[in-house]
């Protein structure tokens, strides 16, 4: 069986036309072969390239801003201090109003913004002897977790 190197090497365009020549189809496939060995060979394998790390240029400025007013705790089903708190709604959490100083911590590096707040109520395990490393010292009374709105 003879081989057609013209109908091998057959590659399509963005204009679908079947080009059926065997040194334009050598040349096409042979420059992909080429691109991808290069990509693959010199710059992941030689050049360690997935342990390059460039740095980074550019800065980002964000600012944390409170809002104008604050609704009245009357207007806020959601609320325990609400009179028009609605029952339905489980469970029924404390409205707590926190400022920025409280929910964001901002460094050179970033800035770190708050949208869950965790209580954690513990009391002191008196069971528990100082260099007691098996027994765990503090034991939780009480676990919630608010949305920040």
């Amino acid at each position: 069986m003879v081989c057609d190197l013209d109908s091998l090497c057959t590659y399509t365009t963005e204009k679908r036309v079947v080009v059926r020549h065997k040194w334009a189809g050598l040349l096409y496939y042979s420059c992909i072969i080429a691109v991808v060995t290069y990509v693959v060979v010199v710059q992941i394998v030689h050049n360690r390239g997935y342990l390059a790390f460039q740095a980074l240029s550019g800065t980002v400025r964000a600012t944390y801003l409170p809002p104008r007013s604050y609704a009245p705790i009357d207007s806020l089903d959601y609320c325990k201090q609400s009179s028009n708190a609605n029952q339905s709604l489980l469970p029924l959490l404390p409205c707590v109003t926190w400022d920025a100083s409280l929910t964001t911590q901002s460094s050179a590096d970033g800035l770190l913004v708050g949208t869950r707040i965790t209580r954690n109520l513990q009391r002191r395990n008196l069971s528990c002897h100082e260099l007691d490393y098996g027994c765990s010292p503090w034991c939780a009374l009480k676990h919630t977790v608010w949305p920040l709105p």
